[in-house]
C-alpha cells in the first residue's frame, strides 16, 4: 500500500535523489510530479508546504531525515 507521497517536478535532482533513496530503502511510495498533474499542486498546499520533493505519510509532513529516524 502506497500511503507515501513525495511531491516532486521535472529535472529536479534533489528530488531524483530523495526517490531513489527510498526506493534504495524498499518504502512504496506515490510519486507526484506537479509540472505534469498542476491539478495536484492543491494537495501540496493543503500540507502547508509550497516547495517540492516533500514527503507526506497521511497527515504527517516528514523530510528525509525524519523519515530515516523512524527507520531506526
Amino acid at each position: 500500500m502506497k500511503n507515501m507521497k513525495v511531491y516532486t517536478i521535472t529535472g529536479c535532482l534533489e528530488c531524483y535523489k530523495l526517490i531513489q533513496q527510498l526506493k534504495v530503502r524498499n518504502i512504496l511510495f506515490e510519486e507526484i510530479n506537479v509540472m505534469d498533474q498542476p491539478e495536484r499542486l492543491g494537495e501540496l498546499i493543503k500540507a502547508g508546504e509550497c516547495y517540492v520533493h516533500f514527503l507526506v505519510k497521511g497527515d504527517d509532513a516528514l523530510s528525509l531525515g525524519d523519515l530515516l529516524a523512524k527507520e531506526q
